[in-house]
């Protein structure tokens, strides 16, 4: 049964005598809420809707379907006097217009009855939703012997909602049991009904996308990818909900709106549903497929933007996205998103992607672009767009013979890269490439620039730290803070070139160790103190001598003689012999 049948299961109920106990059974997120509370919107006034998901106890239902009998009384006005008879049989704490009520426990019967006789001729309908969200300390017996009772009064029936296979085993049992001797009527709901989807995506984005835009995105983006689940539908929608709220600063761009919409959908209906997760079994049968769907963000971009041998750019913000939808930002965040924003909205649009153009075409633009990116003219947006583009490149230069040399490809590779990516304030990791988000691609060419980038980047790294220390020590400028990535890079065994480096460059000034035979500040006893401990804990003994060495001959007063020793007392650079 299709869930929008709901609305017509619910119809009847309210005009038929034929039950009065049924039970609506189906998958979460097939839409059975969903449809409840449209039909609950229409039909105010006579239905009384609780759900049982964060009820610890029993007497929190009973006082919740008490409550809103209560709410509800402000309907029935034309009944006053009725209404103070009802009032009169509740004592205790709850409270309508000055008249102080509590749960119909004892006078129950007589409570509902009344409140029944103010509909006239509609029933109360009852609905309890999320039965396999109950609470552990609620039990099942006591539900469903509450759900008996009420259906023995006058004008009374229950809905209970739920997913059957979603209840514990330990309740299961005890539910069969009980709802064979008690519900009167089960409906499976089995199918998604994709209208849901259409009204609540064109409700919730109207007001940001347009109208077709919004069809074409429900038809070509959601329906294709088989989403049946409308809590993802509604989970994408608060992400991108969020996104525009808090991060994006251009609020009246309907074509950022929706990129920033389908990278949120996307997002979410892949973490949540794992539609293209590569197993085991597809590994064997396609390794350069699996490859490709073995990274979350590389499978998004490929299954929902654009196959791996098409660029496609309206995937640029993923991983901003992605990072904010998993907490995972910090304060530059925003700024980032909308750099990357504004960059993307003053390229030159393309009427096609150059998979489908000429071979003539194909040149002629990636000629532009190559050459763009060479005059400084190319207009960087992110890693990710960059990388995209140079896979264009490098990908029909070696597909069309279009003659662009290596060296040439590789030195404007990073020429790029250095300038816009490059930031000698982030870690190392952090100015590479992750080899894995090109891990399937058969561009080889793509793959060896990464590697030579990579060894570039590294070398440039390490060299512009060394700068900055020496910049520091000679400006007495003693912020150990430009040291302390040494502490970690030094134990790498892979890292002897850094070794070496870093003792040289120590040799050539001073060992980095500042004048301590006048007056010091703890900055400056701070930094003399870290530089010792590099050399203690990470340097080879022959490196540990030579500063040793220098050392000695830097013991020319008494107060530079006392904390060298100090120095040398709790982290000895050489051992002492004669023990």
């Amino acid at each position: 049964m299709h869930a929008n049948k709901i609305l017509t299961i619910l119809k009847e109920l309210g005009t038929s005598d034929n039950y009065k106990k049924i039970f609506i059974n189906g998958a979460w997120g097939i839409g059975k809420s969903y449809y409840a509370n449209n039909y609950i919107e229409e039909n105010q006034d006579n239905i009384i809707y609780i759900t049982l998901f964060g009820k610890t106890t029993f007497e929190s239902i009973e006082t919740d379907i008490a409550k809103q009998m209560i709410n509800k009384l402000s309907l029935f006005k034309k009944h006053k006097k009725k209404l103070k008879d009802f009032s009169k049989k509740i004592t205790g704490s709850l409270s309508y217009n000055g008249i102080s009520i509590n749960t119909p426990e004892n006078q129950k019967k007589s409570v509902i009855s009344q409140y029944s006789s103010l509909l006239e001729s509609k029933p109360l309908i009852i609905i309890i939703d999320d039965l396999e969200r109950k609470s552990e300390n609620v039990p099942i017996e006591d539900i469903m012997g509450m759900v008996e009772e009420l259906s023995q009064y006058d004008k009374t029936k229950i809905i209970i909602i739920g997913d059957e296979n979603n209840i514990t085993s330990e309740v299961k049992e005890k539910w069969g049991r009980f709802k064979e001797k008690i519900i009167e009527k089960e409906y499976i709901i089995s199918e998604f009904s994709e209208e849901a989807i259409d009204n609540i995506i064109n409700l919730k984005v109207k007001e940001y996308i347009d109208e077709n835009e919004i069809k074409d995105f429900v038809d070509n983006f959601i329906k294709k990818h088989k989403v049946k689940n409308l809590r993802t539908i509604i989970k994408g929608i608060k992400l991108f909900r969020e996104i525009y709220d808090n991060f994006l600063d251009i609020k009246n761009n309907k074509e950022i709106n929706l990129i920033v919409l389908e990278s949120c959908m996307a997002i979410v209906i892949e973490t949540t549903e794992n539609l293209y997760k590569p197993s085991e079994k597809d590994k064997t049968k396609d390794q350069v497929q699996y490859d490709i769907d073995k990274d979350l963000i590389t499978r998004i971009r490929h299954h929902y933007f654009a196959p791996i041998y098409i660029n496609s750019k309206e995937a640029f913000l993923l991983k901003y996205i992605y990072n904010i939808y998993n907490s995972d930002y910090n304060d530059s965040t925003k700024s980032d998103v909308n750099i990357a924003i504004n960059s993307y909205l003053m390229i030159e649009p393309e009427e096609k992607n150059l998979f489908y153009l000429s071979e003539e075409n194909i040149k002629d633009k990636v000629k532009k672009l190559f050459y763009k990116m060479d005059k400084n003219a190319y207009n960087y947006v992110t890693l990710d767009f960059f990388v995209d583009d140079y896979n264009e490149i490098s990908k029909w230069n070696d597909i069309l013979d279009i003659g662009f040399s290596y060296e040439s490809l590789l030195n404007v590779f990073c020429s790029i890269l250095f300038v816009n990516h490059y930031d000698i304030s982030n870690s190392l990791y952090e100015n590479k490439i992750d080899s894995f988000t090109l891990k399937g691609d058969d561009n080889k060419t793509l793959n060896k620039l990464v590697d030579d980038y990579n060894n570039k980047c590294e070398d440039k790294y390490y060299n512009d730290k060394f700068d900055e220390i020496e910049n520091h020590f000679k400006t007495k400028n003693y912020n150990v803070k430009v040291l302390e990535w040494l502490d970690y890079s030094l134990l790498d065994i892979n890292k002897k070139d850094l070794v070496k480096t870093f003792h040289e460059r120590c040799l050539n000034n001073n060992f980095f160790i500042p004048d301590l035979s006048d007056e010091i500040d703890n900055d400056e006893w701070h930094w003399t103190h870290f530089v010792w401990k590099l050399y203690y804990e990470k340097m080879p003994d022959e490196c540990k001598n030579e500063m040793n060495n220098y050392i000695e001959t830097k013991k020319s007063n008494k107060i530079s003689d006392y904390r060298l020793n100090a120095l040398q007392r709790y982290r000895p650079l050489v051992k002492n012999k004669n023990k």
